[in-house]
């Protein structure tokens, strides 16, 4: 078992959203050294004898109502199985060669179990009617397979942002918008949010949003009251870059807002007492 500073081996929960591609975003806490870092994944789903990404998408499909899905990592120490040991997070994105940074990651794939809702019983977050959640029928035992990285960033302690910021990424006819997370002081919070967009007056390509585009929101205040809303009508500054002769440059984009899939403060909360680290 190997160990390095970015935290021990453990279970990693994930917000599941996309229908025409899969999208991971690792649900982050500020006081678990393991949970703080901002994450957001392309993943393509697969189990033996079905297709568990068109099973989830009917899921949706027939379940308007509902915004959140969870996966949910099976961890199993005992079993044969690699793909339901615990992990670092950062094996997803560190290459299995020191020597060589464009090798495969050390850790690429696991299992779990897909949830209608939240997969923790102390969430709010849309949960069925009984105390605890249950995986949705058939949806149990999927492999995730990582295919692209969209971001993934540790917190940094000192950094405010003076503005709203967001990344902006997916496909060409699946756009989303997830809040630039940010570690707070002491006694406050940060929120995480992801939402559906869409971009009326410019087409990105797929090269550009593979890596998340940074969305600034000039005027309004990085915090919880000034979020964008679900339907809102908003433009953004988009910062590109392009190659082109005249280097990075910055374009005002109209973003029309969709279904929000998740927001959470509680988890983001920094108690009083809590130095950091």
């Amino acid at each position: 078992m190997h160990s390095h500073n970015q935290g021990q081996a453990a279970f990693h929960g994930m917000l599941l959203f996309g229908e025409e591609t899969a999208y991971f975003s690792h649900l982050p806490m500020f006081t678990h050294p393991s949970h703080v870092f901002q994450a957001i994944f392309e993943v393509t789903l697969s189990k033996e004898g079905t297709d568990p990404m068109a099973a989830y998408v009917e899921d949706r499909r027939t379940h308007p109502q509902a915004k959140m899905y969870g996966f949910a990592p099976v961890i199993d120490e005992e079993d044969e199985d690699a793909l339901t040991d615990a992990f670092i997070l950062t094996d997803l994105v560190t290459p299995a060669n020191p020597h060589d940074p464009q090798s495969l990651p050390i850790r690429s794939s696991f299992k779990g179990h897909i949830y209608r809702g939240h997969f923790e019983t102390f969430h709010e977050h849309e949960k069925a009617e009984s105390e605890k959640p249950k995986p949705i029928p058939g949806l149990e035992n999927v492999v995730a397979h990582v295919t692209n990285t969209v971001v993934f960033r540790k917190f940094n302690v000192h950094q405010t942002l003076p503005q709203l910021e967001y990344l902006l990424f997916g496909k060409a006819r699946e756009l989303f918008l997830s809040h630039v997370i940010t570690r707070p002081p002491p006694g406050m919070r940060d929120f995480d949010q992801v939402l559906g967009v869409q971009v009326e007056d410019h087409q990105f390509t797929e090269d550009e949003l593979r890596q998340g585009l940074l969305v600034t929101f000039p005027g309004r205040e990085n915090s919880e009251d000034n979020k964008i809303q679900e339907q809102e009508q908003v433009t953004g500054q988009i910062q590109v870059h392009a190659r082109r002769p005249d280097g990075p440059h910055s374009l005002a984009v109209q973003l029309k807002v969709g279904t929000q899939f998740y927001f959470e403060t509680d988890d983001l909360e920094l108690p009083s007492n809590h130095a950091g680290h």
